[in-house]
Parts: structure tokens; sequence; C-alpha cells
């Protein structure tokens, strides 16, 4: 069978009809169909496990806890530690520091003392709700450690000046 002139196999190349052609035309239409089903095989078995099993993030509403947010969230709370170590030490001088004011300035210290160790108490409590992994929430946490952090140097600051 011939096209405008041209033999139905190109010499050179392809198959040709010879039992020889035959068999590496099957072979390769073999070989292309076993690629073939195993790259659908491999595409199906991807899409099954996501399925399956969405990442934590995707079942919690959480964001997802990788090392640079836990090394973050670490560092953090080290410096917030820091802060509430200093508060409690600044807490105990003034509280010393009152024994010798007036009666009524030591009164008006001691409320505000006791005020502020009940403050730090909430602070320490934040920060083990923190340090628990509350990763979705990270920003609230953050927020009001530091806002808690800044609000008790502003009162720890004013009580001292009282007792001046």
């Amino acid at each position: 069978m011939q096209r405008n002139g041209m033999d139905p196999q190109p010499s050179g190349g392809g198959f040709g009809s010879s039992p020889e052609g035959a068999a590496l035309r099957t072979a390769a239409i073999g070989f292309v169909a076993a690629l073939g089903i195993i790259a659908l095989g491999a595409a199906c078995g991807e899409r099954d496990s996501r399925a399956a099993a969405p990442p934590p993030a995707e079942r919690s509403g959480a964001q997802p806890v990788d090392a640079s947010y836990t090394q973050v969230r670490d560092d953090f709370a080290s410096k917030i530690d820091h802060e509430l170590a200093a508060f409690d030490r600044r807490i105990d001088e003034l509280r010393s520091k009152a024994t010798s004011a007036s009666a009524d300035v030591k009164a008006e210290v001691d409320e505000d003392l006791d005020r502020l160790a009940d403050r730090r108490r909430e602070l320490g409590k934040k920060l083990s709700e923190l340090r628990a992994g509350a990763s979705d929430r990270w920003e609230d946490f953050k927020a009001a450690l530091t806002s808690g952090v800044d609000d008790m140097k502003v009162t720890i600051d004013r009580v001292a000046s009282k007792l001046k």
C-alpha cells in the first residue's frame, strides 16, 4: 500500500514487517503500557494517602508546628521567664522596703504588691499554656504576655515611686 509514492514502512527506521519487527513492536507496546500502569498506580496511591490522612493542621484547624515555631516559642518563653523572675525579686524588694514606710503608704503599697503578685501568677499560667504547645493561639499568647509584662513594669515603677 503506497500513498503519494511512498512505502508504507519508511526505510532506515521502524520495526518493518519481519517477525523480529513484530516482536519489537509488541515489546515496545507492552513497555509503554507497563509504564502507564505504574505511573497511574503511583498517582492514585499519592492521592489516596493524602485524602486518607490530611496534615494535622487541616484536621485540627491549628497552624502546623515545626522546628522554627518551637524555637521562637521557646526563646520567647525564656525571655518571659526572666522577666517574671525579675518581677518576683522586685516585688520582694518593694515589700521589704515598705516595712519602713508610714502606715498609710505601707497599706497602699501592700495592696498594690498583692495585685502585682496576682497578675504575675496569671502571667505564669499563661506562659505554661503557651509552653503546652498552643501553636494555633501563638499570637494571642504573645500579645497577652507582652502586654502583661509591660503593664507590670509600669505598675512596679509606680509602686516604687511611692516608697521614695
